[in-house]
This record gives C-alpha cells, sequence and structure tokens, in this order.
C-alpha cells in the first residue's frame, strides 16, 4: 500500500510510513511526555532528512511554556541570549491550522530574525500542534540537507508528527489529570476519616489545609470561618505566603471568601496580591487564588483560600472543579461530624440522667440509712469512748460523702443546654483507651473542670489525653495506667502514668512534639519522664493555662 503524493512528488516508501507507525508506537507506550516528544522532534529531523527541529507549547494565553529543540551544538545555544520564544514565522504556524513550507525563511512577511548567536536557516516547513480543534504549540523542521527545498512529502510527514505529539500531549493531561483526582479522592477519604474518628476540629482542619496546599500544587492555603459577629476570622493558615495570617480578621483581599460562602461557588482571582491594601509585604506574594466554599445545604461554615504566588501557573477548570469538590466533602464530613457530635451529647445527657437517678435513689438512701444505724448505735449505753469517736468519725465522713453526692446530682442535672462537659469527654477518651490496652485505666477527675475550663482548652486538653494514651497503646507495654486531670490555681493540669517500658531518648514521637505545642499555645508546657531509677515507666504532666 502507498500513500498517494502530490504531482513531483515520490510516494512515501514502506520504511518511512513504518518510521511514523514507531512514532505512535512511542505515544503509546506510556514513557514520559517530554522524552516522547523528543523522541518525536528527532525522529521527524531524520525522517524529513534535515539538520534542526523544534516543537514549542503554549499555555492557553498563548505564552510559550516549553521548547525542545534539536540539532543546534550546545556550545552554540549556550552563547545564545535565549531560545526562539515563538514569535514571527513560529507564531505564523500556530496562528495557522495546516502545514506549510518556506524556501527562504527571511522572506515571511511575519519573520523577525533569530536570536543573536543563532545558526542560520533558510528552507523550513512547520505544522500546528493542535488539540481537539485548539492550537497548543509549534512543530518544525528547517534547512533540509543538501540545500533543496522541502517537498509536498515533507509537508504531510510534518502533518502528521504534529499529529502524532498532539495525542502525546492529549495522553499525559489525561493521564496527569487522572493522578490529580485520584490526589483529591484520598484526601478527601483522609479528611473524612479524621473527622468521623473524633479528631478534634482544629486537627482536622490543618489536615484539610495540608492536602488542599499538596494537591493543588499551591504555595499557601488559609481556612475562614464566620465567628459570632460574622466576620470571617482565617482560623488555619499553612504555607510560605499565608502562615502568617492566622487569627486575622479577613481584610479586603479577603472579601471575596464572604461571597465564596454566600454564593456557594468558586472565586478565581488573578491577583489577590493587588487587592491588599495592607504594607505586609506578605500580601504582594500572592499572585493568583481561587476561595472555594466551604458549605453543604444545612450550613454554611466559611471558605478556603488557595493561593499560588505571583509568577505562578493560573487555574484552569479541572484544577478549581477538584478542589471545589474537596472542599464540598470537607463541608459534608463537618455536617455529619456536627450530627455525630450532637448524638454523642444527647447520650451524655441520657446518661446524666440516669446516674442522677440511681444516686438520689439507690445510693444516697443507702448511705442514709447507714449513718441512722451508726447513730442509733451510739445512743447505746455500752459504747466504750474509743469506738464512739471513731463511730462520731465514720457518721461525719457519710455526711460529707451524702454532701457531695448531692452537688454532683446538682451538677449532672444542670447542663442539658451546655456542650458535652469536659468530663464526659475525659471518661469517653478513657473508656476508648481501655478497649484497646485490654484494661480500664484509673481515672481522678478533681475540680470544677466542666464550669471552668473554656471551649478551647477543653479540645486542646481532650487532645493531649488522647495523644497520651495513644502513646501508650502504641509504645508502653503498661500494665496499669492512671490518669488525673485537675485545677491548680489558674491551670489545667493533666497527669498520665503508666508502669511500661518508659521512653527511649532516640525515640521521641511526633505525637510528643503535638503535646508540647499544644501546651505552649495555651501559655502552659508539657514535660515527660521516667517513674523508676531504671528508667521505665513514664509520667506525663500537661499543663494549660485557663485564662
Amino acid at each position: 500500500m502507498t500513500t498517494p503524493a502530490h504531482k513531483g512528488s515520490e510516494p512515501l516508501r514502506w520504511d518511512r510510513e513504518d518510521e511514523i507507525i514507531d512514532a505512535v508506537a512511542a505515544v503509546a507506550s506510556g514513557e514520559d511526555v517530554r522524552v516522547t516528544l523528543e523522541r518525536l522532534v528527532y525522529g521527524a529531523v531524520e525522517f524529513l532528512d534535515a539538520q534542526y527541529g523544534a516543537l514549542g507549547l503554549r499555555s492557553p494565553d498563548g505564552e510559550l511554556i516549553d521548547f525542545i529543540h534539536v540539532g543546534m551544538d550546545p556550545e552554540v545555544v549556550a552563547t545564545m541570549p535565549h531560545t526562539p520564544e515563538g514569535l514571527g514565522v513560529l507564531g505564523a504556524t500556530a496562528e495557522g491550522h495546516a502545514p506549510f513550507r518556506l524556501s527562504k525563511l527571511s522572506d515571511h512577511e511575519a519573520s523577525v530574525g533569530f536570536p543573536a548567536g543563532h545558526p542560520p536557516m533558510d528552507t523550513f516547513v512547520g505544522a500546528p500542534v493542535r488539540l481537539r480543534g485548539v492550537t497548543i504549540g509549534t512543530f518544525y523542521v528547517t534547512e533540509k540537507n543538501g540545500g533543496g527545498p522541502f517537498t509536498d512529502e515533507d509537508v504531510r510527514s510534518l502533518g502528521a508528527f504534529a499529529s502524532v505529539a498532539g495525542i502525546a500531549v492529549e495522553n499525559s493531561r489525561l493521564f496527569e489529570r487522572s493522578q490529580r483526582r485520584e490526589e483529591w479522592l484520598r484526601a478527601s477519604t483522609e479528611v473524612a476519616t479524621a473527622i468521623l474518628s473524633g479528631s478534634d476540629t482544629h486537627e482536622v482542619l490543618e489536615l484539610v489545609a495540608r492536602r488542599a496546599l499538596l494537591c493543588a500544587r499551591a504555595d499557601g492555603v488559609a481556612i475562614m470561618l464566620e465567628d459570632d459577629k460574622g466576620e470571617m476570622v482565617v482560623e488555619v493558615a499553612i504555607g510560605e505566603s499565608t502562615e502568617g495570617f492566622k487569627g486575622m480578621v479577613a481584610n479586603e483581599s479577603w472579601h471575596y471568601s464572604m461571597h465564596a460562602k454566600s454564593s456557594g461557588t468558586p472565586v478565581v482571582i488573578d491577583d489577590l496580591g493587588a487587592l491588599g491594601k495592607s504594607d505586609d509585604p506578605n500580601y504582594r506574594k500572592f499572585g493568583t487564588a481561587v476561595l472555594l466554599p466551604l458549605v453543604t445545604a444545612q450550613r454554611a461554615f466559611g471558605a478556603i483560600a488557595v493561593t499560588r504566588n505571583r509568577g505562578g501557573s493560573a487555574w484552569d477548570e479541572q484544577d478549581v472543579t477538584f478542589a471545589e469538590s474537596f472542599a464540598s466533602q470537607t463541608a459534608l464530613a463537618l455536617v455529619l461530624s456536627d450530627a455525630q457530635r450532637e448524638q454523642e451529647r444527647l447520650a451524655v445527657y441520657v446518661d446524666r440522667d440516669r446516674i442522677a437517678r440511681d444516686l438520689h435513689d439507690l445510693v444516697i438512701q443507702r448511705l442514709f440509712a447507714s449513718g441512722l444505724m451508726l447513730q442509733a448505735a451510739l445512743r447505746k449505753d455500752d459504747v466504750n469512748e474509743e469506738l464512739r469517736d471513731r463511730l462520731d468519725a465514720v457518721v461525719s465522713e457519710l455526711d460529707g460523702t451524702v454532701r457531695e453526692i448531692r452537688q454532683t446530682i446538682f451538677e449532672l442535672a444542670s447542663g442539658h443546654n451546655e456542650a458535652p462537659e469536659l468530663r464526659g469527654r475525659i471518661l469517653r477518651e478513657v473508656a476508648n483507651a481501655g478497649v484497646a490496652l485490654g484494661f480500664q485505666p484509673k481515672l481522678m477527675l478533681e475540680g470544677p473542670l466542666d464550669s471552668v475550663v473554656l471551649d478551647t482548652v477543653a479540645d486542646h486538653t481532650v487532645a493531649a489525653l488522647r495523644e497520651a494514651l495513644s502513646n501508650v497503646v502504641r509504645h508502653a507495654h503498661a500494665s496499669a495506667v492512671d490518669v488525673r486531670l485537675e485545677l491548680l490555681g489558674d491551670e489545667v493540669v493533666l497527669t498520665v502514668t503508666d508502669d511500661g517500658v518508659g521512653i527511649f531518648p532516640t525515640h521521641r514521637s511526633s505525637g510528643i512534639k503535638n503535646l508540647e505545642d499544644r501546651a505552649k499555645e495555651l501559655g502552659g508546657s508539657s514535660t515527660i519522664e521516667p517513674t523508676r531509677a531504671d528508667g521505665s515507666g513514664t509520667r506525663l504532666i500537661w499543663r494549660a493555662s485557663i485564662l
């Protein structure tokens, strides 16, 4: 079989057709797209019997983003101020829809010459690289060996190579898109798992920011939540360009975040830094950004700002779609988490009612009856003084115990409209750890923890206990664990002691650092030490200010 040629040209030979087939096979092999394109340029130069060849790819706005060239001596290239920038004839090739040839490159009306030091070129054949009807680059070959002109067959052949290049780029983009979709899906799954496993909200938001930073190839991520005053406050900020904004109220640069939250649609900003009125140089780092709504049909939490530094790549449609889906899944997981916490809160209230009822109906009545029997015994004449004193002491202890139980009943019955109490959350964490340990840790709670410790400190305290018990489960090999939470002055103090193997200095985990960071954030401290001289046993003392 042969391919028809224009008058004056030779038919394609079988061995030459095979070379194009080999080029197609290289695309199908799935190797790195740039390697494939380099092979195509080398193949085209050899196929058309020429000296030089090049392929330039352009961004959607026409900027040359990659330039692969073949044939020029590396020493010559090193002396050039820059390689061709896709202007002149190369630009004209990109604007056209069909391959064309020139017998003298400089005669073309669009010719703008070459960079200094560039080797002279006359004969030329070029073809646009197209993808789904859109020109994405230019493929050209110059200087036919022997000095003759390029033929019609050469034009058709380069068109075939350009088509193969377009397929290679499309395959690469489809593969990259698939990989990125998988990354975002994995990130969504990880966030949902963290939320539903009971991680506190701040930890989850930090995870969301880290995953968004990684998946979006961004330079900064800020998560803004609406506070009680209706202002958008930066709760979490991660990355070079945003880490200094944590805790700030969103200013003019971020007012689009409120729009994203209220409209439920992403907002893409070409130059976020240009919107800022602050003198902070960090604002000037911002380039393009996308503000993602953190909303569901039931609730609007806030927005996620994902930024790239000035000069970074623009957001394409797929970038925004993947990021928006991630934000939506995160918001849905937060709603489910709220529902789960509400169920836990209701379960705690049911337990509180039952415990209060049992204490009142059973325990107090029995203690009261025991006290009456002891008082009756004291009225007998045959009771000696020593025994009488002891019985008086026991009666006093019983009276004190009854008063404490009544106070406990009052506390249990007085918090039905409040958020889940710290005591209940601590009890759940200890119970969960008991399942993993195979025995129940001893627990001591002292002081008005539920009424004095603020929510933020309570969240960090629960997270610190969870981290400490997790370390015991994973590393201690303990047979006994004591947990004590108490109020000492203006501090809440958590002490976790175990009789395990101890902590090796060379194996300080990230969990220990997390404990230290949490305590410092609340104006406290975290220390860990062995309980015995041989280094075994571990005592963690974690303090946080309640002021």
